[in-house]
């Protein structure tokens, strides 16, 4: 079928991703009612790929978003690209608009800085062992310690690695000169709003859920309807039948 554009939908990472797939579904089928072709996919050690994530190397994840863009564009010759991510996502999100001019708008779903990423994580593990074990076996202090050490440390079901760790400190906001809409949804609204100082984006005041905490359980159907429209008036006009590759 013809189409008006393309957006390339970026996942978080941990246990983050599964909260957060509802809605990234619930937004493809929208996009697609709207015209626009989406591409969602798992990196490297994650959901259906194949590989281990505590050996990957972080520093693939860039390069894997990178090739999945250059994919939509093969399918889609001339048309539009956009990028939605949430969480962590979205940072990788940012940073991928910041370096492809060929990127005409991007939506930022509740930003989450790697810094505070990783802390919320370590407190998830200390509220895990309280719960099954009726104390933290070892302190944030000795968590990050180890991880510092370059050592692997069991978050919330997921082997975290040092790698990660130390990528994820510099996971970090900045100021956008690409057109982006940033959602804070009413959570961390520091983080969103450090996308928007002295650049092209732009702040909306949505307020919904922290739907990445639970599955499917929100509603986030205005979260959809606002990240489709804002795309939409970047997306091109006349619409053309999409080219897909294997």
């Amino acid at each position: 079928e013809a189409a008006t554009g393309g957006a390339l939908l970026i996942q978080p990472f941990v246990e983050e991703r599964k909260g957060t797939l509802p809605v990234f579904v619930q937004t493809a089928r929208a996009l697609s009612d709207a015209g626009i072709a989406a591409l969602l996919f798992d990196f490297s050690g994650c959901g259906d790929s194949d590989g281990d994530f505590a050996s990957t190397e972080p520093s693939a994840f860039d390069g894997e978003c990178a090739a999945a863009l250059d994919w939509l564009a093969a399918a889609l010759p001339g048309l539009p690209l956009f990028v939605i991510g949430a969480r962590s996502g979205a940072l990788l999100a940012a940073r991928l608009a910041e370096t492809r001019r060929d990127i005409a708008a991007s939506a930022l779903w509740s930003p989450v800085s790697g810094a505070d990423l990783i802390r919320q994580l370590l407190q998830r593990r200390m509220v895990n062992d309280m719960v099954a074990y009726g104390k933290a076996r070892e302190s944030r202090a000795e968590l990050e310690a180890r991880l510092r050490q370059g050592q692997t440390v069991d978050l919330d079901g997921y082997p975290v690695s040092g790698a990660f760790y130390a990528w994820l400190q510099e996971l970090r906001p900045r100021p956008l000169a690409a057109p982006a809409l940033v959602f804070s949804g009413g959570h961390d609204e520091k983080t969103a709003a450090a996308f928007c100082v002295g650049g092209h984006a732009a702040l909306s005041d949505l307020r919904y859920p922290p739907f990445w905490n639970t599955v499917g359980h929100v509603d986030t159907r205005e979260l959809a309807a606002a990240t489709v429209a804002w795309l939409r008036a970047h997306a091109q006009v006349r619409p053309c039948a999409p080219r897909l590759p294997p």
